[in-house]
């Protein structure tokens, strides 16, 4: 019922919320667009929740960032391995990139893009490596 009033008459849900002195909280980023906003500015998890706790709090904007959808973003692109992967076999995939919308007067929304990329366990190829350095080293001083 709620989000049907709020759908219908905006203007007065905010009515409401203004003369009863409650926060309206614009939802700003969504969880890939947070995530980005991390990732580009090299920040770690717990710097990102301190700056999404004062946005939230000083700025009344809303940073999204769901842990389910994280753990789906991660397993879509191969940071973490799904029920069935193998540990030791790389993950080639692809993703679908949304670009955020804009409303500057000229500036069309971008086209989704789809993202090649592959990612594998980096434990994996250091150890192969070592084991191939070491028989090479093996065979020399047999030779």
């Amino acid at each position: 019922m709620l989000i049907f009033l709020a759908k219908t008459v905006p203007e007065e849900c905010i009515k409401v919320a203004n003369k009863r002195k409650l926060r309206v909280v614009p939802q700003l980023l969504d969880t890939p667009q947070t995530i980005a906003l991390g990732r580009l500015t090299g920040i770690n998890n717990t710097q990102m929740a301190k700056l999404r706790s004062y946005l939230s709090h000083i700025g009344n904007a809303e940073l999204k960032l769901a842990k389910a959808e994280v753990n789906r973003i991660d397993r879509d692109v191969g940071l973490t391995l799904s029920n069935n992967a193998d540990a030791s076999s790389a993950v080639f995939d692809t993703y679908t990139l949304e670009w955020p919308t804009t409303n500057r007067k000229g500036v069309e929304k971008k086209l989704p893009e789809h993202c090649c990329f592959w990612n594998a366990d980096l434990l994996f190829e250091v150890a192969a490596k070592i084991e191939l350095l070491y028989h090479t080293m093996a065979i020399e001083e047999l030779t």
